[in-house]
């Protein structure tokens, strides 16, 4: 029997799954980055905690892998600078704001490169 945690899990990595495919990536890119999640470094885990995200490290982990680390970084360090800025927007629910970021920086059409391959040129 799936726990509640498991079913949720499930009905994000479906959302992410979707957002890829929706901006045009290739889903042979999408499996091979969520087979390596990529390790969360400790400047991560800070703002992971300042930013009140209560995820699954591996969850986390394989968001990062998805986004590429600049974007990753990006997205906590704006929710990191929402929750302790007295100027900005009380955020009710650091994890949904979260997965709402991912989900629409992965649907961008900007896809970030898989560590260690470089870019095709185009010839014309």
């Amino acid at each position: 029997m799936l726990r509640i945690a498991e079913v949720e899990t499930m009905d994000v990595m479906a959302k992410l799954r979707n957002a890829w495919a929706t901006a045009g990536r290739l889903m042979p890119d999408y499996d091979a980055r969520v087979s390596r999640p990529e390790e969360l470094h400790d400047h991560e885990q800070y703002l992971i905690t300042k930013a009140g995200i209560k995820l699954r490290p591996e969850f986390l982990a394989t968001c990062k892998a998805l986004l590429g680390e600049p974007q990753f970084d990006a997205i906590l360090s704006d929710l990191k600078r929402s929750q302790i800025e007295p100027a900005a927007p009380a955020i009710t629910s650091p994890d949904g704001l979260f997965i709402f970021r991912v989900v629409e920086a992965l649907g961008s059409c900007a896809s970030p490169k898989l560590p260690g391959r470089r870019a095709s040129r185009v010839l014309r």
